[in-house]
């Protein structure tokens, strides 16, 4: 029913911005906006507390006050830059002291992630840049998911916001996105990106103003209105600025610092870091039977990690059983081998199977006094016939002191290195190569001089979703002693 009333709000919604075109050019108050408060204070309830505050933005303000704006000489330059970018987009991309430092910040500290971004833009921005055209938007809105997610599928905010365009659970089931226990189409770039261009047209028709737009789609569209209100009924970002929360204060100047960068990289002498696949190196096939990814691996040569990359929509190493097809993705010059051995492809006869031959790590895990079998298996999100076909019990009945192996997934193992008992892995520590990572260090060339695992390898192994999530210090397993 919730699903029901939210598409016939949003349909009331861009019903209005369809035909309104007239008005998207209007400077009208804010208060004279047709979107009924009712509705705004209905989506808030979800936006509002839920939707992402970008870790980037959040480290940004402490930061920068160690950032000085001493050089007038780019100060000229990085204007003149921008105003040449401003002519080109209705975003104002205005430029002023908080903003030099935000650029500043880039040039400083992030000039490996704008490298690595030039790289992974030339797989997502042709989507994105697809995807703006179709809703009539700026094409620079590509730069916010830069600002979002550093272009990572996979990523995850503290708060639980995932994909290229970071939402929160119930915002992206507001929007339509379907999520599993087997498949999160916030993760699925294609999907994901309607949702966020379906979102950003409305915001824009809420406020009539790109910059308010991005403001609400970062802290919601009650947090712009409230500081509008406090403000004396300002519409101009820059004068509501001191009036909303600290990361929403970040968010338009660093999207307007990305926006720069991206323009103007190789003037600071940043290279792009050669992407694993650029857009037009990919193609899709239907499927519409459940598979695991072995099997597509084994059949077409390709690794299960690239085949994860490419189909991120998956939580788990298998396309499950589904009344509806399924796209999987591939490199475009496996389509015509994919379409010719399809028919050796096993398929699985059921999810439960699939789960079976997921990717295990094997925990040692040894009963506590007290401890029964239903009090292990939700401990370890297993079930406790699994329990007992992993060990072979009979009975139901535990001793204190006694063995158990337990089989979790791979990626879900370091959850486990707490708890009580002997994890097994733990004990296999000696077996690895390991590696601190130092402030100034390459860890790209560090496992390639040191190890014979690939960096996505090696996040896999350590639980990182993305570089960028490893701080200096962190002591990393970059390879298998021989």
């Amino acid at each position: 029913m919730k699903r029901e009333l939210f598409t016939l709000f949003i349909l009331l919604c861009f019903s209005q911005f369809v035909y309104s075109d007239n008005d998207l050019g209007d400077t009208t108050s804010i208060e004279n906006n047709n979107i009924a408060n009712s509705y705004i204070t209905k989506i808030d309830s979800f936006i509002l507390n839920q939707i992402y505050q970008n870790d980037l933005i959040q480290e940004f303000p402490q930061d920068i006050i160690n950032i000085k704006n001493t050089n007038n000489n780019n100060f000229d330059i990085f204007e003149q830059r921008l105003s040449l970018l401003n002519d080109e987009t209705p975003i104002e991309l205005e430029y002023n002291d908080v903003v030099e430092k935000y650029i500043n910040l880039y040039l400083n500290t992030k000039k490996d992630l704008i490298a690595k971004m030039l790289g992974t833009s030339q797989l997502y921005f042709p989507l994105f840049e697809e995807t703006l055209d179709k809703y009539d938007l700026p094409l620079e809105l590509k730069y916010l998911a830069i600002v979002e997610s550093a272009l990572n599928p996979m990523a995850r905010s503290k708060s639980g916001a995932i994909g290229l365009w970071q939402f929160m659970y119930n915002t992206g089931n507001m929007l339509g996105l379907n999520v599993t226990s087997y498949i999160d189409e916030r993760r699925d770039p294609i999907k994901s990106t309607e949702a966020a261009c379906s979102y950003l047209a409305f915001l824009y028709n809420t406020f009539n103003d790109w910059q308010l737009a991005l403001a609400a789609y970062n802290g919601g569209p009650s947090t712009v209105r409230n500081a509008i209100i406090r403000s004396g009924g300002e519409t101009d970002y820059w004068s509501l600025r001191p009036y909303l929360p600290e990361e929403t204060r970040g968010y338009v100047p660093a999207f307007i610092a990305v926006s720069y960068m991206m323009n103007y990289a190789e003037e600071h002498n940043i290279k792009p870091v050669e992407p694993k696949f650029i857009y037009f190196q990919i193609d899709t096939v239907v499927i519409n039977k459940p598979i695991l990814f072995s099997e597509i691996s084994s059949e077409l040569n390709i690794p299960i990690t690239t085949l994860r990359f490419l189909n991120p929509t998956f939580k788990q190493n298998f396309i499950p059983q589904s009344s509806l097809p399924y796209t999987l993705v591939l490199p475009a010059n496996r389509i015509a081998d994919y379409i010719k051995n399809e028919k050796n492809i096993a398929t699985s006869n059921s999810t439960n199977s699939l789960y079976e031959n997921e990717d295990k790590s094997e925990i040692l895990h040894i009963v506590k006094k007290g401890e029964y079998l239903s009090i292990v298996a939700l401990e370890y999100s297993c079930s406790i016939e699994n329990i007992k076909k992993w060990n072979n019990l009979q009975r139901d009945n535990l001793f204190a002191g006694q063995e158990l192996i337990i089989y979790v997934p791979k990626k879900h193992a370091y959850r486990y290195h707490n708890i009580v008992g002997k994890n097994k892995t733990e004990n296999q520590n000696n077996n690895y190569i390991y590696y601190i990572l130092n402030e100034g260090d390459n860890l790209s060339d560090a496992i390639s001089r040191l190890s014979t695992l690939s960096l996505d390898e090696v996040l896999l192994l350590n639980n990182y979703s993305s570089i960028e999530n490893i701080e200096y210090g962190a002591k990393l397993k970059i390879g298998y002693k021989k």
